[in-house]
């Protein structure tokens, strides 16, 4: 049996800045997850930069992409593992 994605996948582009950052150093996983007014996109680790060869250090802005399901317009993200983090913007590619 062969199942199909009834969902258009397309690539986000976001960027993040990182305000502070007391744990530089550390080995932490942060992960972002998109959210429209209907669906949401996967939880997305933010490792590697387009940027940046170091993820989200102090008072560095960082761009990322991945690939999801269109979920429509973004309404609001939710961030986890990490505080001191701004969500500057995002778009369709």
């Amino acid at each position: 049996m062969v199942f199909f994605n009834s969902y258009e996948e397309i690539i986000y582009e976001f960027a993040i800045h990182t305000l502070s950052n007391e744990n530089e150093n550390e080995e932490s996983a942060v992960f972002i997850t998109l959210i429209s007014k209907s669906n949401e996109t996967k939880k997305f680790l933010l490792q590697f930069p387009e940027n940046n060869i170091y993820p989200l250090q102090s008072n560095k802005t960082d761009l990322f992409h991945f690939i999801d399901q269109d979920i429509g317009i973004v309404s609001e993200w939710i961030e986890l593992n990490r505080q001191n983090l701004i969500f500057l913007n995002s778009r369709k590619l």
